[in-house]
């Protein structure tokens, strides 16, 4: 997978040997050749949005089946223990539904979210799953107390 940061860098460092170009034409340039450079340069930006888009949708689908995999044993753990568990573990267990619930609506944020802001929600998803990882595995440690 490529890094974010790097294919940015690299694409600003694209960007910038253009304008340099662009800036360098002299006054008697041709129109033509104006107009199709300023062509190029948007292709080019949309072509990184393009990628920038599929990065998106393919962390959101990473992070979608990790969330989905603690969900799996979640749900398999409440199978396992329903009608045995005290009140306490009943609220513990209704802690972790609440997780989830929070963790569906920041998946359905990122899937409907613009590249702006979606560094930031990939980063509070990670570590939601990651919460969500470390409640079940201190609620199933107090099990097999």
């Amino acid at each position: 997978m490529v890094d974010p940061f790097r294919f940015r860098l690299s694409l600003f460092a694209m960007l910038a040997i253009l304008l340099i170009f662009v800036s360098g034409c002299s006054p008697q340039s041709d129109k033509e050749e104006m107009s199709r450079v300023k062509e190029e340069t948007s292709e080019a930006v949309g072509a990184a949005g393009d990628y920038i888009d599929e990065q998106r949708e393919e962390a959101v689908r990473d992070l979608r089946d990790a969330y989905d995999d603690v969900s799996d044993r979640i749900r398999n753990f409440r199978e396992q223990y329903e009608g045995k568990l005290n009140d306490t573990q009943k609220k513990l267990m209704s802690d972790l539904k609440d997780k989830q619930d929070i963790i569906e609506v920041k998946l359905e944020q990122a899937r409907q979210e613009g590249r702006d802001s979606w560094e930031e929600l990939k980063n509070d998803i990670t570590a939601s799953v990651d919460d969500l990882e470390e409640a079940f595995a201190d609620i199933q440690a107090r099990f097999q107390e």
